[in-house]
């Protein structure tokens, strides 16, 4: 790992604030060293499980896999929320200038607003 060296540049004003800028550099020269490991690894490699170890273990239950990260290699698989059964859809759609001036001026949650508008639209012509 590199040391990271730290400059502090001095205060700049952006969109009416003010912030101050760092420069970050990497110097080799600081270099940050990694602890050796005092393990014997060829050791902990060879090693093969004995039935004795085994019935030490705890038995696996499903409270305990439920809480597990399942990865692949580094990569997590199963993260977040579980899919959804019917996850939305990205779409383009063309409006008129005024009306998505109009939704952008709400803020925040605009596109949502469109949605839920939409949804009671889509009831409206099922009734009908």
């Amino acid at each position: 790992m590199l040391g990271a060296v730290l400059n502090k540049v001095g205060p700049t004003a952006l969109n009416g604030g003010t912030f101050n800028i760092v420069k970050i550099t990497f110097d080799p020269a600081k270099r940050v060293r990694k602890r050796p490991i005092k393990s014997n690894l060829a050791k902990v490699d060879a090693h093969r499980i004995t039935k004795a170890e085994y019935d030490e273990a705890p038995e696996l239950t499903k409270e305990m896999l439920d809480r597990a990260e399942i990865r692949h290699g580094n990569k997590i698989i199963k993260r977040g929320r579980p899919p959804l059964e019917h996850p939305k859809e990205a779409v383009k759609l063309r409006l008129d200038h005024d009306i998505l001036a109009a939704y952008r001026k709400i803020g925040s949650g605009w596109q949502t607003r469109i949605n839920a508008d939409l949804r009671k639209a889509a009831k409206k012509l099922a009734k009908a």
